[in-house]
């Protein structure tokens, strides 16, 4: 046997929160661990918990890293759970409490034919679930003839027909349980067999209408499994050199693929355009384009359906150059169908940069123009991009694209332009941080006192006092911001926001006697609240009333407030709870 795997302190923290660390050693410093195994560079063991149960965990090392770990727990934020920690640590500090015996596949060889059989009806009596393994097809028996999928098909439909919403995990489990058994008959270098489970797999996820939604995209990833094992199977020449194999499972990949673009792109099937686009040969393409074309057309029908013709037709593009298809029909096709945006991208990639620069001219606003820009400037026509950006702003202002105009500038230190472009940008959507940028922007160049009166002149004249009050407190205007105050009123756009708590939180350390009034007004509405989650915002506010009375010299007030709100809400345990929490 190799030596046992190593793993230091700094790996456990650097894979969990230091919350889940201290949880975890916590755990293994009450003993919560128990028969703790070692088969070559996996360990595991049982970590007693919060239920009567104990769970289940774990890991496989490699070289100081972690590969990889399971755990019975729900735990879902990130990182290891406790009870992996606890597993771990255990394996750092007493790496002999973890008994060493042969790794799983190794314990099962040496066993007889007879006791493997025995093996099996004691797991089945324990997991009834699982009987239905035992009348799977299994590679290496027989002559290879293709096997009957009947029951592989339904116990999909099963799987998804019994999904119950999101967080369930049963069709990710059935999917990627059949793709292992697609993968086994791979092992045994039975091709055929692979590929018509695997493409079985996939035509019954495809033919569902919803998609059984999980935590973290398991059931994507799960058809993406399959679709990577079609891919190993068309690096077979048996598989690759049969025309009617090989196109099979290209239908498949691209039912995947036509899936998830309808779907509107959640990642379902994962690298399948990659592969088709790998694999497929000259002779498919016509049959592959008809099947794009045909999902194209039904996708123009549909609502909010243009993201998924433009992404057919991306895919268009790229099969034409499998086919060596004319760029001019490509070209006419793109601008038939009005996707300028995919036909000013193939212009660049050709060379073609004076027709580009005319489309994107021509056709282009907004949010397609936004996505050309970047590859204007990579193609090394950044001067261009940014006149073409200028002309159309003046036409139509876009704060989209203004911002994507200053990032250019910024990027080439040209304060004029980005003084102009951002005094637009204040005059047309004012808002604190355009304040605040060309505020920057005119200090460098000398300007800022005469370009701040100009634009406190403009915002009262607006009566933008909520963007005044708040350029007041980023120039630490702290009276005028609080004479500020009164003239928002309760209208409309400012009735839900808490301005005066914004000027109290901002000044109360040179003017706290306004502040305290405003922050024990605040402490009240929360306790209003009637909530624990309130009950803990006023208990952490009442912490700042504390130190502006410090501040102040005033003890004596602080006792009577605190002591009249303890008074005051002395029937409301949740929030005495609170405080004591708080130290209050």
């Amino acid at each position: 046997m190799k030596d046992r795997p190593i793993i230091s302190l700094e790996a456990i923290r650097k894979s969990t929160s230091s919350q889940s660390f201290s949880r975890g050693q916590a755990y293994y410093n009450k003993g919560a661990l128990s028969q703790t195994v070692r088969r070559g560079n996996e360990i595991e063991g049982l970590c007693a918990g919060s239920y009567p149960e104990p769970y289940l965990v774990w890991a496989k090392l490699d070289e100081n890293k972690i590969v990889e770990v399971d755990c019975t727990c729900q735990y879902d934020w990130g990182g290891l759970c406790k009870h992996l920690v606890a597993l771990l640590l255990a394996y750092v500090h007493e790496p002999d409490r973890f008994e060493v015996r042969p790794a799983l596949r190794e314990a099962l060889m040496a066993r007889s034919q007879e006791q493997l059989v025995e093996l099996i009806e004691e797991m089945l009596l324990l997991h009834p679930d699982l009987t239905h393994l035992v009348d799977r097809p299994q590679p290496g028996a027989g002559d290879s003839k293709l096997i009957d999928l009947s029951r592989m098909r339904r116990e999909i439909r099963a799987a998804l027909d019994s999904y119950g919403g999101w967080g369930d995990m049963t069709a990710a489990t059935k999917v990627t349980e059949l793709a292992r058994t697609a993968e086994r008959f791979a092992r045994h270098g039975d091709w055929p067999n692979a590929v018509a489970i695997g493409c079985a797999i996939i035509e019954e996820c495809t033919a569902q209408p919803d998609y059984p939604a999980d935590d973290e995209g398991e059931y994507g990833m799960a058809v993406g499994q399959v679709v990577d094992s079609l891919a190993e199977c068309l690096k077979q020449p048996v598989i690759a050199d049969d025309a009617a194999r090989r196109r099979a499972i290209l239908d498949a990949m691209l039912s995947t693929l036509i899936w998830d673009i309808n779907y509107g792109g959640i990642d379902f099937g994962g690298d399948a355009q990659d592969y088709i686009l790998a694999y497929t040969r000259p002779e498919d393409v016509p049959h592959l384009k008809a099947q794009i074309e045909a999902a194209r057309d039904h996708q123009r029908h549909q609502p909010y359906g243009q993201w998924g013709v433009e992404a057919y037709e991306d895919f268009l593009i790229q099969l034409d150059l499998l086919d060596n298809t004319d760029p001019e029909v490509t070209f006419t096709r793109l601008r038939e169908e009005g996707m300028f945006l995919l036909l000013a991208n193939k212009l660049l990639e050709l060379g073609r940069s004076d027709e580009a620069l005319d489309v994107v001219r021509a056709n282009l606003e907004g949010w397609d123009l936004l996505r050309v820009l970047p590859s204007l400037t990579a193609h090394g026509l950044d001067d261009a991009a940014i006149a073409i950006t200028e002309e159309k702003l003046r036409a139509a202002y876009d704060r989209q694209v203004v911002g994507w105009l200053l990032g250019r500038y910024h990027e080439r230190g040209d304060l004029e332009a980005s003084f102009r472009w951002q005094t637009e940008e204040m005059r047309r959507d004012p808002n604190i941080l355009h304040y605040i940028a060309l505020k920057a922007t005119a200090g460098q160049l000398g300007r800022w006192e005469e370009t701040r009166d100009q634009l406190r002149q403009r915002l009262l004249k607006d009566r933008r006092y909520d963007i005044l009050l708040q350029a007041y407190l980023d120039d630490e205007e702290w009276k005028l911001a609080w004479e500020t105050l009164p003239r928002l009123g309760d209208s409309a756009p400012y009735r839900y926001m808490s301005f005066d708590l914004m000027v109290a939180e901002k000044t109360r350390h040179v003017m706290p006697e306004r502040a305290l009034p405003v922050y024990i007004k605040y402490v009240r509405k929360h306790i209003d609240q009637r909530n624990r989650e309130s009950y803990a915002e006023a208990a952490r506010m009442l912490w700042d009333v504390h130190a502006i009375y410090e501040q102040l010299g005033d003890e004596e007030n602080w006792v009577t407030l605190i002591d009249g709100l303890r008074q005051e809400f002395r029937r409301l345990p949740a929030f005495q709870d609170e405080l004591n929490k708080a130290g209050l």
